[in-house]
């Protein structure tokens, strides 16, 4: 039986919802990482911010996202893509991280394309190279940036880190993960890059 979500939580999204922001960062992810890495398959992150019940409808979530910048949604916008890692805050530790993302929340925070072509340059060649702007964030810099506040020790710097970096710190941490993408591989992010680099990959080395 799978855990209860939780406030503190994380959630993990594989789908295309923000277009060429979701397409590039699971191409990069894909390039970098390689298909058979676990955590290459993810493109967008959010953190669970309250629980009501244990559906998705009940569950709301904070979230960085290109067209409308960090605001307030419910799991249930992501059927089918996404899964949860069991962070274990506790009650302690989410005063904090309620109050963090309470203060970003009011600030109306912009998602941050800069950071992110940085950040894409980053899953791509690996530099270390990484720009934000102040008023700004990504759906990876917020959250981890809200779990410094619970104790989390990154391996990047919090503005500097993917959705795929946060995935291999917790599992690393030993944070249990629960999954919830069902459905053909092609409708998620992870499987059209795949698709597509496989395509690439086919046509480079078909024999002439």
């Amino acid at each position: 039986m799978a855990e209860p979500i939780c406030r503190g939580d994380v959630v993990l999204v594989d789908g295309l919802g923000q277009g060429w922001v979701s397409a590039s960062i699971a191409l990069g992810a894909t390039l970098r990482l390689g298909r058979a890495n676990p955590y290459a398959r993810w493109t967008h992150i959010a953190l669970v911010y309250d629980v009501h019940h244990q559906n998705a409808e009940s569950i709301s979530i904070v979230e960085a996202r290109a067209g409308s910048g960090v605001h307030k949604a419910f799991l249930s916008k992501y059927e089918r893509h996404y899964a949860v890692v069991h962070t274990h805050v506790a009650p302690h530790d989410w005063e904090q991280v309620e109050k963090f993302l309470d203060e970003v929340l009011r600030a109306r925070e912009r998602y941050d394309f800069v950071a992110y072509a940085g950040l894409f340059l980053y899953a791509v060649t690996g530099t270390r190279l990484c720009i934000q702007r102040a008023g700004t964030a990504t759906c990876s810099g917020l959250v981890a940036d809200a779990l410094t506040r619970a104790g989390v020790v990154w391996s990047r710097p919090p503005y500097a880190m993917t959705p795929a970096g946060i995935a291999s710190d917790l599992a690393k941490l030993g944070c249990p993960i629960t999954m919830m993408v069902t459905g053909p591989a092609k409708t998620t992010a992870w499987g059209r890059a795949g698709e597509f680099v496989g395509g690439a990959l086919a046509r480079v080395l078909a024999p002439r």
